[in-house]
């Protein structure tokens, strides 16, 4: 079974991934030939309409003005947007998966197997230099693998591995605690980026930041800027610029600006209501994919009020998502039917949906023992921009089946803490979801900072043990699609919309690797001079 079930399982999951999916392409990406296509986005590019053709003269120095900010150099210790567009420049993941044939592909690992996805081996490549000189041996990867456990970001993966044994220099094998058929796809994020041993040993900040990828760490200020250089003695394909700088400005309204005035280079997530502002400016271009990003309202499970199932179905049916999507998205965001990703293996796209219903709402909310004598008042948790608004607007929404909300508003990190602590009622949050069936896990089972409702239902629990160690891929999908159903009928999430993601960028720009995570790859990205 060389190369995993690399070719054989990666394809049998994939021509399966979205049985029993409704055929409708404007809410569903399935087709029954088994590929996979993202919602009907008319709009919807990768950044590959400028193709260098070798003769061009590429800008040297890029800036990139992103949203949140950067405080951490170790791949292992945070684990979002921001962070992942530095780690998948500096650092070298075991495997890549590609996001225009939706496969599983060598990255610094160039063969993999498994007899019965408990044991993997792989072979590593024999050229691969850290960026302190130091060749990547089986060594590193092992010494990556022991310190996840005990990581803020990279303790899903580690927890599942019982031992990483070093065969030989470039040889090396995983044994997990259990079988669990997406270890391969585990392998491609970069919270499974590996870190040169002796690098930490000897500085343990700095030498997390000693990766092996086509950048290198120049300088930073954590919650400013990372200026990234280019490394010329990297094994892949080289950078075509020299220098890549991320810099943190919070204001989206803000980025733009300094976009238009030449200050960077490329805008991250400029807000919906200037997106034809870009589309009209003479010297910008507007880039669009269609995400997997979810956006939910989140009810915590764990806290009175929202213990009772009635009540979280009251607030289900009182949110009308599509209002959301055609008021503050201003249309660009695709309905979401579950809390799974689009394109993620084990969708149901024949989950019903929660449909607008202000009556079913209050015959819950009755249910509950909520009347217009003894209304029901809560507190919601935002971040700003979108959010803010999605959470005013459902104010607008509840209010007319006799529910107060009130507003609370955080800065990211704060909601995340908050959240993670189980301090809030409920919440507007997002997650982009991966490729891999399990990779639901972090929403709805215990333990995870991701469950923003804090969910634990054993029989979902049990369900995903079961389905991750499946080897059937018709029996693993109906794992999954019971799960969508159980979690639609408790009301512990209510899904809202998945976001179309938007880059502004120079006229010019390309090589941006979109990930409909939003975890973009920026490693390969340039400008042509005009």
């Amino acid at each position: 079974m060389k190369r995993f079930l690399s070719l054989a399982l990666c394809l049998l999951m994939f021509a399966g991934m979205l049985a029993g999916c409704s055929s409708n392409t404007d809410t569903d990406p399935g087709t029954d030939d088994g590929t996979t296509t993202a919602p009907n986005d008319e709009n919807n590019s990768t950044g590959d309409e400028t193709t260098p053709s070798g003769e061009e003269n590429y800008k040297k120095d890029i800036i990139f003005g992103l949203g949140g900010k950067i405080i951490a150099l170790d791949p292992q210790a945070n684990s979002n947007t921001q962070h992942n567009y530095y780690f998948r420049m500096v650092f070298d993941t075991p495997l890549d998966f590609n996001n225009e044939t939706q496969e599983l592909e060598p990255n610094i690992v160039t063969e993999w197997s498994t007899e019965d996805a408990i044991t993997y081996s792989f072979t590593l490549r024999d050229d691969v230099y850290f960026h302190n000189g130091e060749q990547l041996t089986a060594d590193d990867v092992k010494f990556s693998y022991d310190r996840a456990p005990n990581t803020d970001s990279a303790s899903t993966l580690g927890d599942l591995i019982k031992e990483t044994r070093v065969i030989d220099d470039f040889h090396f094998e995983i044994e997990l605690h259990s079988a669990n058929v997406d270890l391969p796809y585990l392998l491609t994020l970069p919270t499974a980026s590996i870190i040169n041993r002796e690098a930490v040993t000897e500085n343990e900040l700095e030498g997390t930041g000693i990766g092996s990828g086509p950048w290198m760490l120049d300088s930073y200020e954590f919650g400013d800027y990372m200026k990234l250089v280019r490394n010329d003695n990297f094994w892949g394909e080289k950078a075509k610029a020299e220098t890549f700088t991320l810099r943190y400005m919070p204001e989206n309204s803000a980025r733009l600006i300094a976009l238009e005035t030449g200050e960077i280079d490329i805008c991250a997530d400029p807000d919906a209501l200037d997106l034809e502002r870009v589309r009209t400016t003479d010297g910008l271009e507007l880039q669009s994919y269609v995400g997997t990003s979810i956006t939910y309202f989140a009810m915590n499970y764990k806290k009175e009020p929202f213990n009772d199932q009635n009540l979280r179905l009251a607030m289900a049916y009182g949110i009308n998502a599509q209002e959301l999507i055609d008021v503050v998205r201003l249309g660009e965001a695709q309905p979401c039917l579950s809390l799974w990703g689009w394109n993620q293996y084990g969708y149901n796209g024949g989950t019903t949906p929660y449909e607008y219903d202000p009556e079913k709402a209050k015959e819950y909310l009755a249910a509950a023992g909520y009347s217009e004598s003894n209304p029901f008042s809560f507190k919601l948790s935002v971040s700003a921009g979108d959010r803010k608004a999605c959470g005013e607007l459902i104010q607008a929404q509840l209010k007319t089946i006799g529910v107060n909300v009130e507003i609370v508003e955080f800065d990211t990190a704060g909601l995340s803490t908050s959240t993670t602590n189980g301090e809030h009622e409920a919440c507007l949050y997002g997650c982009g979801m991966n490729i891999f069936g399990d990779d639901s896990r972090r929403l709805i089972c215990p333990g995870t900072g991701v469950n923003k409702s804090h969910y634990d239902n054993a029989e979902v629990n049990e369900l995903m043990d079961l389905a991750v160690a499946e080897l059937d891929d018709t029996k693993r999908t109906e794992y999954y699609h019971e799960v969508q159903q159980i979690l639609h009928d408790d009301g512990a999430y209510v899904p809202l919309y998945f976001s179309n993601g938007f880059f502004a960028v120079k006229e010019g720009t390309g090589g941006i690797d979109y990930y409909p995570t939003s975890h973009h790859d920026m490693s390969n990205v340039y400008i042509i001079e005009q």
